[in-house]
């Protein structure tokens, strides 16, 4: 019996042998594995983050460099603006325009109000061309061709019957905005 017993222990010995050292197993690496895990995570996290940060900073001089193209833009375009307070020049140079192309004029200056009204675009204008078709086609070619840009919402033409032998008569009224500089320049 007693090496039945011996080999019963030898067996028990064996097993518990083995149970303990998976028991010190898992207790000394299953930390040490969900540590690992933590760190892993972080780390990860830690990259996304500086990823983001070097697209934001990568965005960020890009948007510098769109500015200074934008502004050396917006300088070149700065003759086209009419400054705040420059509007009689405007209305001085559409009748020396009329004046010259033998059309008369009425011109009607307003600010611009309202939710929608973009800043740049305060002053509103209804100009009103009278005369032959070919002098009044003539002005309004004139208009888009001056230094100040100018925006045309709408254009009404009422044709007349002329003289006797004489060109046809033409009144076109025109309603827009005057471009103003914008805030910073």
């Amino acid at each position: 019996m007693k090496l039945t017993h011996a080999k019963i222990l030898v067996i028990f010995l064996t097993v518990a042998g083995a149970a303990f050292s998976v028991g010190v197993a898992v207790f000394l690496f299953l930390p040490t594995y969900r540590e690992v895990g933590r760190l892993s995570d972080e780390i990860v996290r830690a990259h996304s983050e500086l990823e983001a940060q070097y697209l934001n900073r990568k965005n960020l001089l890009s948007s510098s460099d769109k500015v200074g193209t934008v502004r050396g833009t917006i300088r070149e375009l700065a003759t086209q603006f009419l400054p705040t307070g420059r509007e009689l020049d405007f209305i001085t140079t559409v009748e020396g325009i009329a004046a010259r192309d033998g059309v008369e004029e009425h011109i009607l200056l307003a600010v611009n109000e309202g939710a929608k009204a973009a800043e740049e675009l305060r002053v509103g204008f209804d100009i009103t061309l009278s005369g032959s078709a070919p002098a009044v086609l003539q002005t309004i070619v004139d208009l888009e061709s001056m230094q100040t840009l100018l925006i045309f919402d709408t254009a009404q033409a009422r044709p007349g019957e002329g003289a006797a032998g004489g060109p046809s008569f033409l009144s076109v009224t025109l309603r827009g905005s005057i471009v103003s500089p914008p805030n910073g320049l």
